[in-house]
């Protein structure tokens, strides 16, 4: 260990000869190789390899390792830059106390130079069968068609890994929400075009994803799809089970949907029998949207 006292750095002296055996494994702990090379020293009787009574160690040789004393050195460097300035603006978030925020030298303008285009989220939502994930791959294959990378949060996918600990219960759907909300701002900080594409029937709960971003990095997609369109369509089934009382809090039969209220882009379906866009028509409006307000260049 290494203590400062006084701005100065102070470091204990280790003596050479190490009462017992337990004191190389202290150095081991502390980061110092060759501490196998000692010499047993037995004492009272019993020499050789493996002798009795009590022992001793006497160290040979021993080297910091070079990680060690940079690990060591930039500990005592940060410790100094700590000003109490820079203690009062610890904070805590939530069930985190204590945490400072630490600023990258690569910052968001780099990353989208470097990529050339503008990190943002493409936030599609609409009730289940309405398109949300069939528009999000149209969309994804569009951009990458012209050279732009995106990545997309799906709902279902989330749910598999990151969120699989969560139910359909309001609460934690709020919850998913969230996650997926602060997962997409870190690939928009990175430079990434994220298509999140969920459900998400509560309007609080997007607007809460979209006020983590600056203004106009969060584009909200509405597919428009009257309820009866998407039940008739029912690509997973849910529908169905959901009006034999066999799923419970279902969007649009028992749970409701909200729908935005001053959302960036609404896709429409008028009827089951009318003409529809396709998923590429409907991805060349977002991408065209993207054009027209930047995003598709640094």
């Amino acid at each position: 260990m290494v203590a400062v006292q006084g701005g100065a750095q102070v470091r204990p002296s280790i003596s050479t000869t190490l009462p017992d055996v337990e004191s190389v494994s202290s150095l081991k702990r502390l980061g110092f190789v060759n501490v196998s090379r000692f010499d047993s020293v037995v004492r009272g009787g019993g020499g050789g390899g493996g002798g009795g009574g009590s022992g001793s160690v006497r160290l040979r040789s021993f080297q910091p390792i070079k990680a060690m004393e940079d690990s060591t050195a930039s500990v005592v460097n940060d410790s100094a830059a700590i000003s109490c300035k820079s203690i009062r603006q610890m904070s805590t978030m939530g069930k985190s106390t204590n945490i400072m925020w630490h600023k990258s030298s690569v910052d968001k303008l780099d990353r989208e130079q470097l990529l050339q285009q503008k990190g943002c989220i493409i936030w599609i939502t609409g009730l289940s069968g309405s398109g949300k994930s069939t528009l999000a791959c149209s969309l994804s294959r569009g951009l990458h068609s012209r050279g732009k990378l995106a990545y997309i949060l799906d709902g279902d996918n989330c749910r598999h890994g990151l969120n699989r600990n969560l139910s359909f219960k309001a609460e934690d759907r709020a919850e998913n929400i969230r996650r997926i909300g602060e997962v997409a701002k870190l690939f928009a900080d990175a430079g990434v075009i994220c298509i999140a594409s969920l459900i998400s029937p509560y309007r609080k709960d997007r607007d809460a994803c979209r006020s983590l971003l600056p203004e106009g990095d969060f584009v909200e997609v509405f597919m428009d799809v009257p309820l009866e369109v998407c039940e008739a369509r029912d690509p997973k089934g849910l529908y169905k089970l959901a009006r034999a009382g066999k799923i419970k809090g279902f969007t649009g039969i028992d749970d409701p949907y909200e729908p935005p209220l001053n959302c960036e882009i609404v896709l429409r379906q008028k009827g089951k029998n009318s003409t529809s866009p396709t998923p590429c028509d409907l991805a060349e409006t977002v991408i065209s949207y993207l054009d027209e307000k930047g995003y598709l260049q640094a």
